[in-house]
């Protein structure tokens, strides 16, 4: 489901750069210089895939590593990495779109001070940026409780109701 969203809101991003490339050549006062906007394109079309959905190819190729997080060695290692780069994905689906919304977001306050005549005011910009960094601070929780700390024990493990009894010692009530 992520991935579709993502793919929606990839199509969608594309659509806006087209906007920008319109009102580029119809408004004068567009913020964008001729050599910008082609950077900016493709940087729009190319980001959120590197850093969400195209990340996860190069991650299942690489037999080991390629992940900097606590308790990667656990979880990204071994007969465990496949599930875990599965588990993954989604979340690199997630931080494609918000890399993807912080871009739409700069072009589209960039599109309504062109159409509008009026300037963005830097606190909505500041605003943007401050909205992603929360959103990925929340995209961060959410992923480090998808791979919490391993177990120390294997006992601890299968939980207390299933681990291995002591022996009852003679004389010890029931």
């Amino acid at each position: 489901m992520v991935r579709f969203l993502f793919l929606v809101a990839w199509v969608a991003g594309m659509g806006l750069m087209a906007a920008a490339w319109t009102a580029w050549k119809d408004l004068a006062d567009v913020a964008f210089k001729p050599t910008e906007l082609p950077i900016l394109t493709v940087v729009m079309a190319v980001s959120p895939w590197i850093a969400g959905p195209g990340l996860l190819p190069w991650l299942r190729r690489m037999e080991s590593g390629g992940i900097n997080m606590p308790n990667a060695d656990y979880w990204f290692s071994g007969e465990r990495r496949a599930e875990s780069l599965r588990r993954m994905g989604p979340y690199l689906d997630a931080m494609g779109l918000l890399v993807l919304a912080l871009l739409a977001g700069m072009v589209a306050l960039d599109l309504w001070h062109a159409r509008q005549g009026q300037k963005v005011s830097d606190l909505i910009s500041l605003s943007l940026v401050a909205l992603f960094l929360i959103a990925t601070a929340l995209w961060l929780m959410a992923l480090m409780r998808a791979f919490p700390k391993p177990p120390a024990d294997p006992a601890a493990a299968l939980g207390a109701h299933q681990a291995p009894r002591r022996p009852r010692r003679p004389g010890e009530p029931h």
